[in-house]
């Protein structure tokens, strides 16, 4: 090995503060009621809005509520948007929370969304339901529900 060359010029200034996530609570108590689900997903709600700072960061989002199916042998989905579009998966697939036959259940749902531009973004949930589902509902008993976003690296 030979010997050390000379110093390069130094770099440009930089922060001298550590990057500390930037957080949001959208925050909602009302119940949500499809009664007409269908394989098509559709529009539930719209949960609140969001400012994302930076360019080069990643949104993570979770969605905590409970949902309910009804209709015998039927299923609901759950998916969480921003600006209209789910989380990028594979082609084909849903990624989302699914409840079936007439059932409830507490969800966690948790995303992440790479590539978003900054400024203000909107966050909606979205439901579908097949084979016999009569209803797809969000919050069933209209108690305090949250969807955290925390821009991050």
């Amino acid at each position: 090995m030979g010997p050390v060359g000379p110093a390069g010029p130094p770099g440009p200034p930089g922060s001298s503060a550590p990057f500390v996530p930037i957080r949001t609570m959208l925050v909602y108590t009302n119940q949500m009621k499809d009664v007409e689900p269908s394989e098509a997903p559709k529009l539930l709600r719209t949960v609140g809005t969001f400012t994302k700072e930076l360019a080069d960061t990643v949104i993570e989002l979770t969605w905590q509520s409970h949902i309910r199916t009804e209709g015998d042998d039927g299923y609901c989905s759950f998916d969480v948007r921003i600006d209209g579009a789910s989380m990028p998966v594979p082609s084909g697939l849903w990624l989302g929370a699914t409840l079936h036959d007439t059932n409830d259940a507490p969800v966690n749902l948790y995303l992440e969304f790479p590539g978003l531009a900054p400024g203000a973004h909107e966050v909606t949930l979205w439901t579908r339901g097949v084979n016999g589902a009569t209803a797809c509902i969000d919050n069933p008993g209209s108690f305090l529900r949250t969807v955290h976003v925390v821009e991050t690296y």
